[in-house]
């Protein structure tokens, strides 16, 4: 399989994943998942349903949305690949202008605008440079893993119109030099370890745990990493998935049953699966379910190519 195929598997496999997601996104009761799960026969592309996330430790965020659409997270993720295509020499300015085009009041984006996005429009709107806030939370690796097969060199100005974190740095550098080498044809069981090993802290420890560990199951490891937002507990636990998972949906549904910040561990989950596998081993029933999802993936596949 070509490079580019597996970069266009990449990208669309991080959509899709994060779709898959959004339905059950900040539940973190994983006894109520398994029930969800049981009720539907699945818990992957579900609607958002207030009642699930009833007495339950959770968060409701995305009331009204349906079974296939993006979270936020992929809203931004899809947004910045539009803006990429559109825009012949990309840059922190530019790019800041499209972000407040889309989640400022009166833009495209209709739907759940989280702190970390309050603020970097703020600092847009006041002219504040870099603009992003010192947030070290999994959003911050959209430019990285859009943009991995582009190099560090143009996908950092652009996490930084977002998220001006040093750990969001290294989490992008990191995540980005996965992808790379897996888009090359590493083995993927083989790129995880040397990507553990090699880690900066935070980060190093907790990952080599995750690929160690003799607990099997991801929804129990959660306890040990957590389940936020944070790329502390969500890059450990995506490492732990990708090292047990058996295919591109058993790692989607392992992610989703794992609770908490579903969504985003999904990018990184979904976009390393994508690359490991190809598309080919995205399930057709979930690409068809996935909204927009034939323009999606002719969008991936066109960035594929820069």
């Amino acid at each position: 399989m070509t490079q580019t195929k597996l970069i266009s598997a990449t990208l669309f496999g991080a959509l899709t994943a994060d779709a898959a997601a959004m339905g059950v996104h900040w539940i973190y009761d994983v006894a109520r998942l398994e029930e969800i799960a049981a009720a539907h026969d699945d818990v992957a592309f579900l609607s958002p349903d207030p009642d699930h996330y009833e007495n339950v430790p959770s968060f409701f965020a995305h009331e009204g949305k349906e079974a296939g659409t993006l979270s936020h997270y992929g809203a931004a993720f899809a947004g910045l690949m539009h803006y990429l295509l559109q825009t012949e020499t990309p840059s922190a300015e530019t790019y800041a202008d499209a972000f407040a085009g889309a989640f400022g009041p009166g833009g495209t984006f209709s739907g759940y605008i989280d702190r970390p996005t309050r603020e970097a429009l703020g600092n847009i709107a006041s002219g504040v440079q870099p603009s992003g806030g010192a947030d070290d939370q999994l959003p911050a690796l959209v430019p990285a893993i859009a943009m991995a097969h582009m190099g560090a060199a143009r996908w950092l100005p652009l996490q930084q119109v977002t998220h001006d974190n040093l750990l969001a740095r290294d989490a992008g550098i990191l995540v980005a030099g996965i992808l790379r080498e897996v888009q090359a044809g590493g083995d993927l069981h083989h790129v995880l370890s040397e990507a553990a090993t090699h880690a900066p802290d935070p980060f190093g420890a907790p990952l080599r745990q995750a690929l160690t560990t003799d607990v099997y199951d991801s929804v129990a490891y959660g306890e040990v990493t957590g389940r936020a937002c944070a790329l502390i507990q969500g890059l450990p636990l995506a490492f732990h998935i990708l090292h047990q998972a058996e295919d591109f949906a058993d790692a989607i549904r392992r992610n989703i049953l794992a609770g908490g910040d579903s969504c985003g561990r999904a990018l990184v989950i979904g976009a390393v699966m994508g690359a490991a596998h190809g598309v080919e081993h995205i399930p057709l029933d979930w690409a068809l379910r996935l909204e927009n999802g034939h323009d999606l993936w002719r969008l991936s596949k066109t960035l594929a190519s820069c």
